[in-house]
This record gives C-alpha cells, structure tokens and sequence, in this order.
C-alpha cells in the first residue's frame, strides 16, 4: 500500500465533498483497493437516516483509520480488494438498498452514492485507462 504524506492527508482532507468523491474513485482504481472499517461484529455500517444503510470507505487505510472514533472508536482499517468491492459488494448493497458513504472525515460528512452509480464511475474510469478488453 502506497504511503500518504502528512501534506497529502491534510490536503486531501480540505477538499469538498465531490472532490474528494473523485479522489476516491482514482485511487482506489489505481491502488485496486477499498477501505473499510470493522469491528468485532464485522463491518460497520452508518444509520444516518432510518430507512437506508451506509457503508463507509475510503481510498487508503490512513483515512479509514482517522474515522475510527466515537462509535467506531472499537473499529480498525481493513481493506477490500477492488475486484471484489465491484463483483459482489456494490450488487449486495444494490439488493440491500444500502448506499456508499464516500471519503467521510472525522469533521465532515461522507458523499452518499448509490452503489450503480458507483460502479459506473469505477468502470468508467478503468475503462479509459485500460480500455474495454
């Protein structure tokens, strides 16, 4: 796993929520990995709003683990490999009607996307990178 400078976190950190929704979305492309948080009950989910579930993630493990406080506080960083986050994470969470909570940070909250949306960025962009075969 790539290592993320201070200046990197701090900077990323700063942007906006769509901007860090776009950050995320190359990195995790580019490192073909997804962070999550779990606990001793597994991972965790986000109840923001009674009807809907959120999963939290983030592009590296040291974003992920900023979020380990409060009612995370017992949660550690684990990562999901990309070819399963797009396989069989994002059609479950479609089936569940539960939606990607983006980048979150420790002062701000999460972009909510759904997860066919989702999926459409990640293939969009690695099909520009690699093309379609």
């Amino acid at each position: 796993m790539p290592r993320i400078s201070d200046q990197e976190f701090n900077a990323v950190s700063a942007l906006d929520g769509p901007a860090r929704y776009r950050h995320f979305v190359k990195r995790v492309a580019d490192w073909e990995q997804v962070w999550s948080i779990r606990d001793s009950t597994g991972w965790v989910v986000s109840n923001r709003a009674a009807a809907r579930q959120f999963v939290p993630v983030w592009p590296h493990a040291r974003y992920a683990q900023a979020c380990t406080i409060g009612a995370w506080q017992n949660a550690r960083a684990a990562p999901i490999p990309l070819s399963e986050w797009m396989d069989e994470w994002l059609p479950r969470m479609t089936a569940r009607r539960q939606r990607v909570a983006v980048f979150a940070l420790p002062s701000d909250h999460s972009v909510s996307v759904e997860p066919s949306r989702h999926l459409a960025d990640l293939e969009s962009l690695l099909s520009e990178w690699y093309g379609d075969g």
